[in-house]
C-alpha cells in the first residue's frame, strides 16, 4: 500500500512489482491508489490497465478460516475501473473492462 501512493502511475512501482514475482506486461499503468497483492500469482498483460484503487488480490478467506489462493489474470488492453475489484481464480480476456465498483469473485 505504500508503494502504491509513493510510486503511483509511475513505472518504477511496475519494476517494484516486478521485482517481487508479479508478470506485467509492456505499457502496463497502475493508477495511483491501486492496490496489486500476491504479487507471485498475479498476471498483468501488455496494456492493461488499473484505475484509481482498483483491487487485484489473488488470495480470500473462506469459510472455516481457510485462506484460499489462486491466479489471477488481466488480459491484454483490459481495464480494472475505479474501485473494482478482483480475487483468486478470476481474469479478464483480452480488451474487456470490470467496471467501476464491480465484484469479479471466483465461481
Amino acid at each position: 500500500p505504500v508503494a502504491s501512493m509513493i510510486f503511483g502511475g509511475s513505472q518504477l512501482r511496475l519494476y517494484l512489482h516486478r521485482a517481487l514475482g508479479a508478470h506485467i506486461g509492456k505499457r502496463a499503468f497502475l493508477d495511483r491508489g491501486s492496490l496489486v497483492m500476491d504479487d507471485d500469482l498475479v498476471h498483468i498483460a501488455d496494456d492493461a490497465v488499473i484505475c484509481h484503487r482498483g483491487f487485484i488480490v489473488a488470495h480470500e478467506l473462506a469459510p472455516g478460516n481457510v485462506m484460499l489462493r489462486g491466479e489471477l489474470h488481466v488480459g491484454a488492453g483490459c481495464r480494472v475501473g475505479e474501485l473494482a475489484r478482483m480475487t483468486t481464480d478470476t481474469g479478464l480476456l483480452s480488451h474487456k473492462h470490470l467496471p467501476p465498483k464491480e465484484c469479479m469473485l471466483a465461481g
